[in-house]
């Protein structure tokens, strides 16, 4: 459970502050918020010829990494906050090619690329 109850779509720092246990971020996920890895869907997109698609999205601040396996190139001790959006909220967010939703990475370096 997240500290004092929190959101559960998002994980903060302070969440992360016992890094030294997890060996990577998709570690952290995985053990945090493992509710996140499973919303994969395999589907084919509706682009003709399009390969099969179904997994969640990363984006290390607003920039658009891939799948689940990038976030174990990203530093457990560099993150501000994680942020899962649902399929439907990353779609708005992101458009199209986000059926399984978004992990949004915010490091503590790209931290003024919020809104």
């Amino acid at each position: 459970m997240t500290p004092g109850g929190g959101d559960r779509s998002r994980i903060e720092a302070e969440e992360l502050a016992g890094a030294d246990q997890y060996t990577s971020l998709l570690d952290a996920v995985r053990a945090l918020r493992p509710q996140w890895l499973s919303q994969q869907r395999a589907h084919r997109s509706t682009a003709p010829g399009s390969p099969m698609v179904g997994h969640v999205m990363i984006y290390l601040d607003r920039t658009r990494l891939g799948g689940p396996e990038t976030l174990n190139s990203i530093s457990v001790r560099s993150v501000l906050r994680l942020q899962y959006f649902s399929p439907s909220a990353a779609q708005a967010r992101y458009g199209n090619g986000h059926e399984s939703g978004v992990i949004e990475v915010t490091t503590k370096s790209g931290s003024g690329h919020d809104r």
